[in-house]
């Protein structure tokens, strides 16, 4: 796939989500998740016109949205994650 046509930016969003999962997966408990599959759903997964890519995540308790409750990764053209930001809610519990 050439640079610039769909299919490669299909490719890259799908490299640059699996780098913020890797990080997500190792350091997830720093920001309060301690599962990237059951408490975070995907929202986006877009590419800028410099070639970032921004994947933002919705967290779920229960497999419920939390309200306010996300977070964004930012993936440069090179695959290298620049930052990760967003609010989420640590050790939810419902009665």
């Amino acid at each position: 796939i050439a640079p610039g046509q769909k299919g490669a930016l299909i490719i890259l969003g799908s490299l640059a989500k699996d780098t913020l999962d890797n990080f997500l997966g190792k350091h997830g408990k720093l920001f309060g998740i301690n599962s990237v599959k059951s408490e975070l759903k995907l929202l986006k997964n877009n590419q800028d016109n410099i070639g970032f890519t921004q994947i933002r995540y919705q967290q779920l308790y229960k497999g419920i949205p939390v309200y306010g409750a996300d977070i964004v990764g930012n993936v440069n053209k090179e695959g290298e994650l620049r930052s990760v930001n967003g609010r989420i809610i640590p050790n939810l519990s419902v009665n």
